[in-house]
């Protein structure tokens, strides 16, 4: 620095000068390079906020597809039922009303086979002015075997339908129409629809538009979207139509300056359209222009003070350190994951945690930032899995697991992606957690209503086979017993007759349990307190508890009125606090922990038995199935039965050695 002082005045100007031109240039390649990295940046957050619009759409028709199916499923056998019963028997309207409330249908009509209608569960003067024609006229004509009406806006009542119509037996000749009250689904394909989706997302700050455009127009956009260019007349996203890849361009709209990324969007094969997803540069050109005249300073002060040149290159190099420290803090990366509705964890090649959005938190119901601490210390080390598909350099896709989280377990999609630095070498590890729990509960209680219709009509025919011959040989080992006898070994011929008519006995009272199950009674809801009820079965279950050595206990966290069929509700809990003892060794504890929510009350039946093996879980509830010498596998069938007929769902957990756990739930 002193040999600054002794240069001549013009060699001084002309190092101040060569100095400045330097810093100059310096900074012009400095922004140059921000702005491409920062721009690289938003390209990249861009496309991965695009496909991850694709996927979420992608999972929501899928959804809402599979609802639509199962609707479906459900109301073709009833009606095959109805069809059958319709054969052979001449229904009525109390017949119809009966079914029509026992298998959750809204409303059945019969037509002739000249289109008249001459029976419905349920008439009135709007419904019986209907016309039909135009539904059953392909029945009639033969030309189709089945029409499915779908979801519709019911005429004359609030909500919305879904209806199918058959032919009625060849013996009968006409229509069998009927619908169910699809409200609830179609509110629930409304919540997780693709609209409903595209507008939660386009609300960040940050993301001015989302929209999913095909070649007629806009099919689905954000708030504020009006008008967008359309495909025909744009060669950029014509081509993006045509290809799988994703086209990135800077756009215009509203008069503001977006970076815009577009990929086609297809379904089952088929082009469905585009998604546009424009992402806001505003950050970026207010970042931009800070930076420009932040070095126009910078450099009137070398000019200035070009006695201190060492020392403000020494801050030059500090501010661009923090600019670029700043860059980071506020990309867009953060605001976006923040208002994922998937948890979204990266890890580094460490396994430390880098980033946990709110949904994450939610999810695995982590106390502390998890942030900085290793993959393998939440969710009880569950990911730890996938430091080894890392490592290997092969992201998961798709893979369903159950994670614990807290004291409660959460059913999620898993899928992860590696990014790798220049080298290939893999940096970093994405993991998105889709949770898929409530979707899950709701496939399990539409497969378990469908079994108990299915395991009915089984035990029903399988009753109705057996019980005529049954009869005949009652009746014969009775006439047997009372009109002959053995010239010799008379006592060994009374006691074989005995023998045949009490196992025929026994025989006809398993079928009385049959058909117990395959024509269950009508409810009778009457207003019943929980503790009167959890009185009762502490009575009618003490004894054997006593017999057996037992310890037994009731608890309840409040006395709330249920709205049940007493009787049957009552031999119910009975039937599973009998399993529970009868799996439980003497001087273990069987107990009910009773609990009343806002919208549900549980009842949870706790043993310290034997358990259940893992692969006969799902079959425990099946018609038949029992692993006691003496049992008749209808047991927990009937307790499935009963607790569906309430509207509620029974689960269980157990594992072998560990003990059985029987959750009932019921509508509060």
């Amino acid at each position: 620095m002193n040999s600054l002082l002794f240069l001549k005045p013009r060699s001084f100007i002309a190092i101040v000068i060569t100095v400045t031109v330097m810093l100059i240039v310096a900074a012009g390649i400095e922004i140059w390079q921000s702005r491409s990295d920062l721009y690289s940046l938003m390209k990249e957050d861009g496309i991965e906020l695009l496909r991850t619009v694709i996927h979420s759409s992608t999972n929501a028709i899928l959804s809402s597809d599979e609802i639509e199916g199962l609707v479906e499923d459900r109301i073709r056998t009833t009606a095959r039922f109805v069809k059958m019963l319709d054969s052979v028997s001449t229904l009525d309207q109390q017949t119809l009303q009966s079914i029509a409330r026992s298998h959750g249908i809204f409303r059945i009509h019969l037509f002739d086979k000249h289109g008249r209608r001459i029976l419905s569960s349920e008439y009135s003067p709007a419904h019986q002015a209907r016309n039909f024609d135009s539904i059953i006229a392909p029945l009639l004509s033969k030309k189709s075997n089945e029409v499915v009406i779908g979801f519709h806006q019911a005429r004359f009542d609030n909500g919305s339908r879904f209806g199918i119509g058959i032919p009625r037996a060849a013996n009968r000749g006409g229509v069998l129409l009927m619908n169910i009250d699809a409200t609830y689904l179609t509110d629930f394909r409304s919540r997780i629809g693709i609209g409903k989706m595209i507008q939660e997302i386009g609300n960040s700050g940050n993301i001015e538009y989302i929209v999913l455009q095909d070649e007629e127009g806009i099919v689905a956009a954000s708030k504020g979207v009006e008008e967008m260019s359309a495909l025909e007349h744009d060669d950029f996203l014509r081509r993006a139509f045509e290809h799988d890849s994703v086209f990135t361009r800077e756009n215009t709209f509203n008069g503001r300056t977006v970076l815009e990324c577009v990929q086609s969007f297809s379904l089952d094969g088929q082009k469905a359209g585009i998604f546009r997803v424009g992402v806001s540069m505003e950050a970026m050109r207010t970042l931009e222009g800070q930076m420009i005249w932040r070095a126009v300073i910078v450099s009137i002060i070398l000019i200035i003070l070009s006695v201190v040149l060492l020392g403000i290159i020494s801050a030059q190099q500090q501010a661009s350190a923090a600019t670029q420290q700043y860059e980071k803090i506020q990309t867009y990366s953060g605001m976006i994951l923040d208002n994922m509705a998937d948890a979204v964890i990266t890890i580094d090649h460490s396994g430390t945690i880098t980033i946990f959005n709110k949904s994450a938190y939610s999810l695995c119901r982590t106390g502390s930032d998890p942030v900085g601490t290793q993959i393998d210390a939440i969710a009880d080390g569950q990911l730890s899995f996938i430091m080894n598909s890392f490592s290997s350099g092969h992201p998961v896709t798709n893979m369903e697991l159950t994670l614990a989280c807290g004291d409660t377990s959460r059913n999620v999609i898993l899928q992860s992606t590696i990014a790798t630095d220049r080298t290939g070498k893999p940096e970093s590890c994405t993991i998105v957690l889709h949770d898929v729990t409530e979707l899950r509960k709701l496939e399990l209680q539409i497969r378990q209503k469908e079994k108990i219709v299915a395991m009915g009509e089984l035990a029903g025919g399988v009753a109705h086979e057996i019980r005529n011959p049954l009869n005949a040989m009652y009746m014969i080992a009775q006439r047997f017993d009372k009109e002959f006898t053995p010239k010799t070994r008379v006592k060994e011929y009374r006691s074989l007759t005995s023998v045949l008519r009490n196992e025929s006995q026994r025989v006809n009272a398993i079928i009385q349990q049959f058909l117990r199950f395959a024509r269950p009674p009508k409810l009778q809801i009457e207003e019943v307190s929980s503790k009167a009820l959890l009185d009762e079965i502490q009575v009618r279950c003490s004894s054997e508890m006593k017999e057996k050595g037992l310890h037994w206990k009731i608890e309840q966290n409040e006395n709330v009125l249920l709205h049940i069929d007493k009787q049957q509700f009552t031999q119910a809990l009975v039937n599973v606090v009998m399993n529970a003892l009868q799996a439980t060794e003497k001087h273990g504890t069987v107990s009910i922990n009773f609990s009343a929510h806002h919208t549900a009350v549980r009842f949870v039946v706790v043993d310290s038995g034997k358990g259940i093996p893992k692969e006969e879980l799902n079959k425990i509830f099946n018609l038949y199935y029992t692993t006691k010498p003496n049992g008749t596998g209808l047991g927990l069938g009937i307790v499935q039965q009963i607790v569906s007929q309430h509207n509620g769902t029974i689960t269980v957990e157990s594992s072998e050695g560990n003990g059985t756990v029987f959750t009932i739930e019921l509508p509060r």
